[in-house]
């Protein structure tokens, strides 16, 4: 009979995540097998933009003015750190051979964590919700195989 092989997760939120694995299957646990953390860059970058702020404009409807520009150089952050975890789960999908990967993570940040997967790997299904507090003996009720549905 041959061996199931059952999907990498991926925890992820802007500034930690977790990679997850498979232990057993009855009863369903999972461990966490690596976690990163992206606080201290993030933290810096938030640092460096507020001693340095953005210059600002006037609208033309208001006689107010706007900041323009510093959540761009923080989505960048964020993005250099989704690619980061690709890579970490790209690397640690090899050493389980599987090829495929569940996405947990805010609805805003799932899509940068699957372009940085791109096709490396096979995104076999997505849960929009922040899990990456949630100890790993309690993660088995939102991901078992029954809790996700495949993502078409």
């Amino acid at each position: 009979m041959p061996h199931k092989v059952f999907p990498l997760h991926i925890l992820a939120d802007a500034s930690h995540a977790r990679l997850v694995v498979h232990r057993s299957e009855h009863p369903f646990r999972i461990e966490t097998a690596e976690a990163l953390d992206h606080v201290s860059a993030l933290a810096a970058r938030r640092a460096e933009i507020r001693s340095h702020p953005p210059g600002s404009v006037h609208e033309s409807a208001q006689p107010g003015r706007h900041r323009v520009g510093p959540e761009d150089r923080i989505r960048q952050e964020k993005a250099a750190f989704m690619d980061e975890v690709a890579d970490e789960a790209v690397r640690l999908a090899a050493r389980h051979a599987t090829d495929k990967v569940v996405i947990v993570a805010p609805p805003r940040l799932a899509p940068v964590l699957r372009k940085a997967i791109g096709d490396r790997l096979v995104v076999s299904a997505e849960l929009h919700r922040d899990l990456i507090k949630v100890a790993d003996r309690d993660l088995g009720a939102w991901l078992s195989p029954e809790m996700l549905r495949p993502d078409d």
